[in-house]
């Protein structure tokens, strides 16, 4: 979790009437609903009743359906199937006691993340599948019965190997993290899923806590991330050192690139093909993988280097970018020994392109995100304090990082547009702003790496 990765955000309804963080808290403390909602039931309902299922995990304990007592769990298996999907259809449960059975988080302190308003948790889907290759069982059941290639089987002699190569199903198991959080009322799930965000949905909703859509908007602009794009493009600091570079990538080795004195500037035209300034010490870099397209009516194409990336958007007038990697930097500026000298940090990186919403879902994107001084600042931490924070601790903190994350990234792209003070601009519940930018590619081609 704690590196580049994709993050789909949906909102929490905060509803004073629902209070679903209250509402929450109540339900982690219902073992019924806890044991019917785990991982360890999910696990069981899809071995028993051959059907994919979902259940969590507290943020520590990965894994803990494993850890359960396996005889017990043997013992007590369909009881459990029973008792849970009874739970979760409102039925009234057949067993009537507390299950003798662990392996399952029980109570809000299994998933509160330091305070009362953040929590955190493992979902895991369960899929119930063949693991075998199907075709290859068959051609090796026939190759040892009939001495003969499997298609050249006909009658009962086939069907003697279909029914040996009877499929052999498993569970596939899948888990990724879910955050919440109740000061901002939002959810953080690490999928690019819809299949996935919509099943996070609804165990929220069992859970207490109704959701409602988001996504990025900024009305007024039909394809806004390449107005955002496109204008840190045509207004790049350093544009001669770009393009110096891009030229010199069609000439002569790469080992023969020429470096510059200012450290700063050299790295920029090392990763970079554009940066400009979006306030606070803020700046906004491009970087390849980048989409352009050279006339407003061309179609886009792909440039894998930022060198590709400069030439092809120097090329003409009239050029726009329509998709690229972008990082968040904070430009510091010191002074040793009278002499005035800057760095950049790099505060967020992601992928700015059509995909930066899925709509279907109502959920706002985070792709390719990373915030790179996380794990930095968190080993600072531990040699300095000589104390190693504890799990929940580090995902309080990935939650708090992620969070500044998205709103340095609003106030970025709030000043490329110039959107004013008090008009609506960023990621917003979808029903408060015009729906999404139309894609405008009919097709992608490729430009040639120099």
């Amino acid at each position: 979790m704690f590196a580049k990765s994709n993050w789909a955000i949906i909102g929490i309804d905060m509803d004073p009437e629902r209070e679903p963080q209250l509402t929450f808290v109540k339900h982690l403390h219902d073992q019924s609903a806890m044991i019917s909602y785990s991982q360890l039931a999910a696990a069981q309902i899809t071995k028993v009743k051959n059907v994919d299922s979902f259940g969590i995990n507290p943020f520590d304990r990965p894994r803990l359906d494993e850890t359960a007592d396996d005889p017990t769990v043997l013992l007590w298996r369909n009881t459990l199937v029973e008792y849970a999907l009874q739970y979760k259809n409102r039925e009234e449960p057949t067993y009537k006691g507390t299950l003798p059975i662990a392996g399952y988080g029980f109570g809000a302190s299994a998933y509160r993340l330091g305070n009362e308003y953040m929590f955190g948790f493992w979902f895991v889907k369960n899929e119930w599948k063949d693991v075998n290759h199907l075709a290859s069982v068959k051609e090796g059941i026939s190759y040892k019965t009939t001495g003969q290639p499997y298609k050249i089987l006909t009658g009962q002699t086939r069907e003697d190997v279909d029914t040996e190569a009877s499929t052999t199903p498993a569970v596939a198991r899948k888990q990724f993290p879910v955050l919440l959080d109740f000061v901002a009322g939002r959810v953080y799930i690490q999928s690019t899923s819809k299949t996935e965000i919509e099943a996070v949905k609804l165990l929220l909703l069992a859970l207490g806590v109704p959701t409602i859509g988001l996504a990025w908007q900024f009305p007024g602009y039909v394809h806004w991330p390449s107005a955002i794009l496109t204008q840190v493009y045509h207004s790049t600091a350093y544009p001669s050192e770009f393009l110096e570079r891009a030229k010199e990538a069609e000439t002569i080795p790469k080992e023969n690139y020429k470096i510059h004195d200012d450290a700063e500037i050299q790295k920029l035209v090392t990763h970079y093909y554009a940066t400009a300034e979006v306030g606070f010490d803020y700046w906004l870099s491009l970087s390849a993988k980048a989409r352009v397209k050279l006339s407003p009516m061309g179609s886009t194409i792909q440039a894998d280097t930022n060198e590709v990336a400069t030439s092809l958007l120097s090329s003409a007038s009239g050029t726009a970018v329509y998709a690229s990697a972008i990082t968040i930097q904070e430009r510091i500026t010191y002074v040793k020994n009278d002499v005035e000298s800057s760095f950049r940090t790099d505060a967020a990186t992601m992928v700015l392109d059509d995909g930066i919403n899925m709509p279907e879902a109502g959920a706002a994107m985070l792709r390719g995100f990373d915030a790179p001084q996380f794990k930095r600042q968190v080993r600072r931490d531990i040699r300095k304090s000589k104390q190693v924070p504890s799990i929940g601790e580090f995902w309080s903190m990935w939650l708090i990082w992620m969070k500044n994350s998205v709103s340095t990234i609003e106030m970025a792209f709030r000043h490329v547009l110039n959107v004013p003070d008090g008009a609506p601009g960023g990621i917003l519940p979808m029903e408060l702003a015009a729906g999404t930018f139309a894609a405008e590619e009919p097709f992608i081609e490729e430009a040639v790496a120099v």
